[in-house]
């Protein structure tokens, strides 16, 4: 009799860890076509929601490359917080309005590195020399990707579900006493197929964290521009402000997506107008160039700075030891929470 049971209940149990996936599913999808079938048909650069920064982070799974830092600093160019002076050179004007991540940027490069109003590529080389300064600069860095970590948080792209989680947790330690009654009479399948089920369960109750509403319209808009950039025509790139041509330059540079990168190179190449003439582009196409140098100059920066054999890029813990590692299956989207490297 106890195995008439048994041939009903799990497969019960395993009937209902399916539906389970398969809700969880079925309301991802539900979420994604309704942010999509309110997308603009035209190609548009997405307005901001969290800063360029963190957005970049937001999109690239919380990591933040060298180029982020580069983005960064021309974002503040593009809000009027710093000057471009030259190639390379940039003036700070005012810390008038500037977010937390954006304080630590200025204290960061600004104050630390350059120790005045100005800062340029060439004074990161000459700071790194002094081994003494490796101390300071990382954690500089790792101060400023925490506070956009904290934006990113704050903005709540993620549903923490804890009473769901909480409950699948508790059904999961719930299994163990069947788990041993099945190895004990040599019900094998059967103990191999709920430790399965055992195990799925705890995954979930410890790193399930979908998107919100929020969360999953941000990364399909950005998602879609990134495809719809790679077939715009001259006229369509023509028709964005200043601003938004600015935005798409630096999340593409931010982001290290090459796609991005080359296309925004290619438009600024075809505008810029001979010297005698008016260039239709009216931020200075030498930011190529500096995104450049910048992203070489922070790359090598790291490299020197990190230890061999460590890992970098992806943001910190700080007070609560957490970060978001996003496996984005597009109906499909977890938020994973683990230690920091």
């Amino acid at each position: 009799m106890a195995r008439i049971h048994w041939k009903f209940l799990v497969p019960f149990i395993t009937i209902l860890m399916i539906l389970l996936l398969l809700n969880i599913w079925l309301k991802a999808k539900n979420e994604k076509a309704t942010v999509l079938h309110a997308l603009p048909q035209d190609f548009t650069v997405p307005k901001l929601i969290l800063s360029l920064p963190a957005t970049i982070s937001y999109m690239n799974y919380q990591q933040v490359l060298p180029e982020t830092t580069a983005a960064a600093i021309l974002d503040l160019v593009r809000k009027g917080n710093v000057k471009k002076v030259e190639e390379g050179r940039f003036l700070l004007i005012h810390s008038n309005g500037l977010l937390e991540h954006e304080r630590w940027l200025v204290e960061w490069l600004f104050d630390e590195i350059s120790a005045k109003d100005e800062f340029t590529f060439d004074d990161i080389t000459p700071y790194l020399q002094n081994k003494e300064n490796h101390t300071k600069y990382v954690k500089m860095e790792w101060e400023w990707k925490q506070a956009i970590r904290k934006e990113v948080l704050s903005a709540g792209f993620y549903d923490k579900k804890v009473g769901f989680r909480l409950l699948l947790g508790f059904l999961s330690i719930a299994f163990i006493p069947l788990i041993v009654l099945f190895a004990i009479h040599g019900l094998n399948l059967f103990g191999v197929t709920m430790t399965v089920v055992a195990l799925f369960l705890l995954v979930i109750s410890v790193f399930y964290s979908p998107k919100t509403l929020d969360g999953v319209k941000t990364s399909i808009e950005w998602k879609n521009f990134q495809q719809k950039l790679q077939h715009i025509t001259q006229a369509d790139w023509l028709k964005l402000t200043e601003d938004e041509k600015m935005r798409a330059f630096i999340y593409g540079l931010g982001k290290n997506d090459k796609i991005i990168k080359k296309q925004n190179e290619s438009f600024i190449k075809a505008f810029q107008a001979p010297s005698n003439q008016v260039n239709v582009y009216s931020f200075d196409p030498s930011w190529l160039i500096i995104a450049t140098i910048a992203s070489t100059n922070f790359r090598t920066a790291n490299e020197t700075t990190t230890p061999s054999g460590s890992s970098g890029g992806t943001i910190g813990g700080g007070g609560s030891g957490k970060v978001v590692v996003e496996v984005d299956l597009e109906l499909f989207s977890w938020g994973l929470k683990g230690q920091k490297p």
